[in-house]
């Protein structure tokens, strides 16, 4: 299997649009002669056409064998980028190492032809100053097959980035199509072109917006899919790559829905909810090997450079013993994520988090039912970085601000008390004593990396219906500001870039990120 990044730009192009334009010459270019070629493509998907929806292709082209492409987030200036994993010929049936790729989106159910597609393509290759191949302009005149007539036709002008090649010839050169006679972006995949409507449905995650007045069953289900969808998009890296960061972002993923699955259980049939973190605590086991082998690996590397070099053989005996164990562990979870059993997980996964087994209170406004679910994670969190601050040496000093967020919001969000007597050992919520004790007026104390925190005073819906004024702080940064994270300024800033109008129904999503972001920074 070859595996490279594949960057293109689609544009649409008129009738009369030539690509032998280019073999006039372009400023910094050396355009090769125009070759033309027939191919004939065949692509294979499972009968609802999941790769397709969730951005994938399966081909098979005669004489290039069999390619898969899994998407791999937006380029440049509308640029599409894809991991494109080529496969030799091999028969006439997908291999087996392709579908092992698309596992999660697949799940079992089997991938037949969907699509034959006839394409006249007419290519250009561009070369640099010094001869380096740079990009490969196509220009396709595609037709749709059905029982062996043409059931459609279309055409699209397509730029392809070699590798190697800066980014900015992709640019360069889609301007001058532009200016050339082509017309706009237009990153619809032939596959889906060819198939219609049928290929842009949504995939079988689809989340609602989430409203002020949305009710808690548009909250649950959408706090579900988000982290079933991070699973399955991180399955094929698990399978290719030994990145750790990869690993990580899987376990995060299993965490997370395990812990939503808690925290909004009396949303939930209780039963249900029960027996399903109980099968997700497997995988989140099997990946948490991998990932506390990762990070004890690490950390035994870096503390092993710093040893005098007396040490390095012993050193290096230690390290070689556990990267063995980081090694077994990584084959372990890879013969995990063949098993039947994590297949068909990963099914019961989608369909629950579509579907979830809802409670009685689930139908009710997500403003008059989170604030109670919130209240105790909340305070959980700040007794967790209370406790670690203190553990870590660094107990908070009198007069030093503390911050803290009532999950209510009573009285206003984020105050901001200086004491000049008690330490800041334990959560201080706001409170009226609290209120009336020494709080600045437009300023906050804060660290020197912040110059200042704005107060902008906001009218605010409480949860429980009443009206209040709400102080808000706002920080305005200087050069060089760089506050060091924590639990608490990383719920603020969520605090600051989701509340919208009553933004109570984001308060859940917001404070229980920041508590998850909080518990992983100890692993």
């Amino acid at each position: 299997m070859k595996t490279h990044l594949e960057q293109e730009v689609k544009l649409q192009v008129p009738r009369r649009f030539d690509l032998q334009l280019l073999e006039q010459g372009l400023d910094g270019y050396t355009a090769s002669p125009l070759q033309a070629r027939t191919l004939t493509t065949v692509y294979y998907d499972t009968d609802d056409l999941r790769l397709i929806r969730w951005g994938c292709s399966l081909r098979h082209r005669k004489g290039e064998g069999w390619t898969l492409k899994l998407p791999a987030g937006d380029g440049p200036g509308g640029a599409v980028r894809r991991f494109e994993h080529v496969f030799p010929e091999g028969g006439s049936k997908p291999p087996d190492e392709a579908l092992e790729l698309v596992t999660a989106f697949v799940r079992g159910k089997p991938v037949v032809p969907v699509l034959k597609l006839r394409t006249l393509r007419k290519s250009v290759r561009l070369h640099g100053a010094a001869g380096e191949e740079l990009a490969e302009v196509v220009d396709d005149d595609v037709r749709v097959l059905l029982d062996g007539h043409v059931a459609d036709r279309f055409r699209e002008v397509e730029v392809e980035l070699m590798d190697g090649a800066p980014e900015s010839v992709l640019t360069e050169l889609t301007q001058w199509l532009q200016n050339a006679g082509a017309g706009s972006f237009d990153e619809t995949p032939k596959a889906v072109r060819a198939l219609g409507p049928a290929a842009k449905a949504p995939t079988e995650l689809h989340p609602v917006e989430v409203k002020p007045d949305s009710d808690a069953a548009t909250l649950v289900r959408n706090a579900l899919m988000s982290s079933v969808e991070q699973l399955l998009r991180h399955d094929a890296l698990l399978r290719l790559h030994a990145d750790p960061e990869i690993v990580h972002k899987a376990r995060v993923a299993t965490r997370r829905l395990r812990s939503d699955l808690r925290s909004l259980m009396p949303l939930l049939d209780e039963t249900w909810a029960r027996s399903l973190r109980s099968r997700i605590k497997w995988l989140a086991d099997e990946l948490g090997s991998v990932r506390d082998a990762d990070v004890l690996l690490s950390r035994l590397r870096r503390d092993a450079s710093q040893l005098p070099r007396a040490d390095n053989q012993a050193a290096e005996a230690v390290t070689d013993r556990f990267a063995a164990q980081s090694t077994a562990a990584r084959e372990r979870l890879k013969s995990v994520l063949r098993e039947e059993r994590y297949v068909t997980l990963l099914d019961e996964l989608v369909r629950s988090a579509a579907d979830p087994k809802l409670g009685p209170q689930a139908g009710a406004p997500a403003a008059d039912v989170l604030p109670a679910l919130v209240d105790e994670p909340w305070r959980k969190l700040c007794r967790a970085y209370v406790s670690k601050q203190n553990a870590a040496g660094t107990p908070r000093k009198p007069s030093r601000q503390c911050a803290v967020k009532t999950p209510n919001g009573s009285r206003g969000a984020w105050r901001s008390c200086r004491r000049s007597s008690a330490t800041c050992t334990t959560p201080s919520w706001p409170t009226a004593a609290c209120a009336r004790s020494r709080v600045t007026a437009t300023t906050c104390s804060s660290p020197a990396s912040w110059p200042a925190c704005k107060q902008q005073q906001l009218p605010r819906r409480d949860p429980r219906g009443a009206t209040h004024g709400r102080r808000r702080l706002r920080k305005t940064c200087g050069s060089g500001c760089n506050p060091s994270p924590n639990a608490l300024r990383v719920a603020h800033v969520r605090h600051e870039r989701f509340w919208d109008g009553d933004g109570t129904v984001a308060l859940l999503i917001i404070l229980q990120d920041g508590y998850k972001r909080a518990a992983d920074r100890k692993t």
